[in-house]
């Protein structure tokens, strides 16, 4: 008879081991977009209904 733990799965998935550089990659393109494209903040500011950020809904 097998146990319920023997039936799950062990571990993280792929895409859960790779999620915090996924954050930190992100993260870093962001930074360095605003260091050399400058004007990159007003261009995104100008992609908004409202209130709503556009690249941040999407």
């Amino acid at each position: 008879m097998e146990s319920l733990s023997d039936t799950r799965e062990s571990g993280l998935s792929l895409l859960d081991k790779l999620l915090p550089l996924w954050i930190l990659a992100a993260m870093a393109l962001g930074l360095l977009l605003g260091y050399f494209i400058p004007g990159i903040a007003a261009v995104l500011d100008a992609w908004s209904i409202g209130t709503v950020s556009l690249p941040i809904a999407v």
